[in-house]
């Protein structure tokens, strides 16, 4: 039973090629793709929150200097969130585009520039995934009146080997 549910979907809804290829469904190249990926949008939405839970669907992050598979997918979110009150859209944009409303690769971090993603420009580094949470948990306090956990973005998540892939740094903080 919780009270906010967090979903993020990504480049591999709405890319033609990659994971799960033609066995996806519906595929992003089928004419109905958008009403039937609205389709399960509400679907899921109307599963996780049968006890009350918000949901928080945060925008696909940004992919790439071509931005238009990302807007594609955020059409989408952000379709629901106008057709459903139990919705909030959290744009992740923010933390991944200039102030040009470019994709950047890098953010600053204690006066350093590290990347935001892993070598493969779709998974995120440590910089990237803390990015994402500070946009993400400051909605959900802002809404439960709760306060942020002091030191969360030290914490013990950022040991896991899972970001020691280049170019993201090796060690737990850049």
């Amino acid at each position: 039973r919780p009270y906010a549910v967090v979903v993020l979907t990504g480049i591999w809804d709405v890319l033609p090629a990659g994971i799960g290829g033609d066995e996806r469904d519906p595929r992003p190249s089928d004419p109905d793709w958008e009403e039937r990926y609205d389709y399960l949008m509400d679907r899921l939405v109307s599963l996780v929150t049968v006890h009350g839970a918000r949901v928080y669907w945060a925008t696909m992050l940004p992919y790439g200097e071509d931005l238009a598979e990302s807007d594609r997918l955020n059409d989408r979110v952000q379709s629901l969130a106008e057709r459903d009150a139990r919705v909030e859209v959290v744009a992740l944009d923010p933390a991944f585009l200039r102030a040009d409303g470019t994709y950047t690769p890098t953010a600053t971090v204690d006066g350093t520039l590290v990347p935001l993603r892993m070598a493969d420009g779709i998974h995120l580094c440590r910089a990237g995934a803390a990015a994402a949470a500070e946009l993400i948990a400051a909605d959900i306090v802002a809404d439960w009146d709760l306060p942020l956990a002091d030191g969360w973005e030290d914490g013990d998540w950022r040991d896991d080997a899972r970001y020691d892939v280049d170019p993201c740094p090796a060690s737990g903080n850049p």
